[in-house]
């Protein structure tokens, strides 16, 4: 666990050899509970019935590992996971993972129980090199906002050309999973995004740092924060499916009355 936590981090482990877990190991010479050939791209300590377990995500499968014995408690097979995962909650008080499989036009995202693995939702969603990663906010009901960003362009665009791409950032909420609410579309590098609570339970933002896309190219810099509940009143729904009798002024009102909650 040292060695793959120098490997991963380039840092130095706070770990410390301990002889019990030495002695556990020398009985399976030559092997681990878990092995891959792929490459490790994120490592991420998550909760877990019994402590901390450890996610793991290769160029091949992303995995659950047991944190007290390293036993994969779930794996799921990947193309690509370029950004690190994040938490969250679809249902109520029960954590998932959002895991976004792929590149530009295969990007998928994927929710996913932590605890069994099990899909919750999936969509496609196309994205640019450049996306910023993924977000979540703790909302009242229990469950989360998810905020993703994917590619959109304007219409009459050649879509062979990706100068003309566009950033569009997207809102989800377990309770509509049919529906992708897109809040902004962003022609500048967005150089990091977040997603934050002011005066807690009543004020969620976006913050976005723009600039230029490489930090030896002279530019100007700017920060802007935009307030979610002063984007949705002007934001296009995306219906994923059909089905969904409210209109869209109606579904605007119910992200509208959302509210959020601080982490525990």
């Amino acid at each position: 666990m040292k060695g793959l936590y120098e490997k991963v981090t380039g840092r130095d482990s706070p770990l410390k050899k301990d002889a019990l877990w030495e002695d556990m190991l020398s009985v399976l010479p030559g092997r681990l509970p878990w092995h891959s050939s792929g490459a490790i791209r994120h490592l991420m300590n998550v909760p877990g019935k019994a402590g901390e377990d450890l996610l793991l995500v290769s160029s091949e499968a992303c995995v659950l590992l047991d944190g007290q014995d390293l036993a994969p408690k779930w794996t799921l097979s990947v193309a690509q996971v370029p950004r690190k995962p994040i938490l969250g909650h679809y249902k109520p008080d029960t954590l998932a993972v959002v895991i976004e499989n792929g590149t530009g036009i295969d990007r998928q995202i994927l929710l996913l129980d932590l605890s069994t693995g099990a899909v919750l939702w999936s969509q496609a969603l196309p994205g640019l090199p450049g996306d910023p990663q993924s977000a979540s906010l703790p909302t009242a009901d229990h469950r989360s906002a998810f905020f993703f960003w994917g590619l959109r362009e304007p219409e009459g665009a050649n879509q062979t050309e990706p100068r003309h791409a566009w950033h569009s950032l997207y809102m989800f909420h377990p309770t509509l999973p049919g529906i992708l609410l897109e809040l902004a579309n962003v022609s500048t590098n967005i150089v990091t995004f977040q997603v934050a609570l002011f005066e807690p339970s009543r004020h969620a933002a976006c913050v976005l740092l723009m600039g230029p896309a490489s930090p030896h190219t002279p530019g100007l810099v700017s920060v802007v924060k935009h307030k979610v509940r002063d984007l949705v009143p002007g934001s296009r729904v995306v219906h994923l499916a059909a089905g969904m009798s409210d209109s869209d002024q109606a579904i605007r009102d119910r992200f509208s009355r959302l509210r959020y909650r601080s982490e525990a």
